[in-house]
């Protein structure tokens, strides 16, 4: 894992952060660190770690934060680059606990079931999360909103599953994506084929946790 100033010349300026595999990461605001989500090794069942890793540091320079970890990909960042979330528990289960970098102070701000996807709005002051409780039954993948400063203000997106979600600039309303609630939406030039994928885009408004289809027309998703 590397980095390549924007403004290099060729050959480009090619910096070493670190050496791992997978990577999953997010920058802090100012782009002066990393978080990292990855392991120790290739093997499927090699530990999980999260690390803070300087952008201009030496090469293999990091900070590694102690937790056992649940079933997730990419780390959220919050507060300024100040806390971080991870889940903090098992494959199965696990607890999603905001951590300062500084201090290592914690607190729980959702549970959650199976392998889970989460991202901060873009205030900081919401979480949305996607787990899915059975890893062979995609249609368990539910749509979670969360406030960080208070985990009791919570609620469930009505439908699922969720296949993906987007928040908007505001972050006043989350964008989803969910499999097309009813054949009669999907657009008659289409409807014949039953081999091209379709998903319906929905809108939820986080503060009154109202949801509407955003077209009355399916998504044809293009893979």
């Amino acid at each position: 894992m590397g980095i390549i100033p924007a403004s290099a010349a060729a050959p480009p300026d090619y910096h070493v952060i670190n050496a791992n595999a997978p990577f999953y990461w997010e920058w802090t605001p100012g782009g002066k660190r990393l978080v990292a989500h990855t392991q120790t090794g290739e093997a499927q069942n090699a530990p999980d770690f999260v690390r803070i890793i300087p952008a201009n540091g030496p090469s293999g320079t990091y900070r590694q934060l102690k937790a056992t970890l649940g079933a997730f990909d990419t780390p959220a960042i919050t507060h300024g680059g100040k806390d971080v979330v991870i889940p903090v528990g098992t494959a199965d289960a696990s607890d999603l606990v905001l951590r300062n970098l500084a201090n290592g102070k914690s607190r729980k701000i959702a549970k959650t079931l199976g392998s889970i996807s989460y991202t901060v709005s873009p205030n900081g002051k919401w979480l949305a999360f996607i787990d899915q409780a059975d890893s062979k039954d995609s249609s368990s993948r539910e749509l979670h909103v969360v406030n960080i400063a208070n985990p009791n203000e919570a609620f469930t997106v009505k439908e699922h599953p969720v296949l993906s979600f987007y928040w908007s600039p505001d972050s006043k309303e989350i964008a989803y994506v969910i499999p097309v609630q009813s054949k009669a939406s999907i657009d008659s030039i289409f409807a014949h084929s039953k081999k091209l994928p379709y998903a319906q885009l929905q809108v939820v408004d986080v503060a009154n946790e109202v949801s509407w289809s955003v077209a009355l027309k399916s998504v044809l998703i293009r893979r």
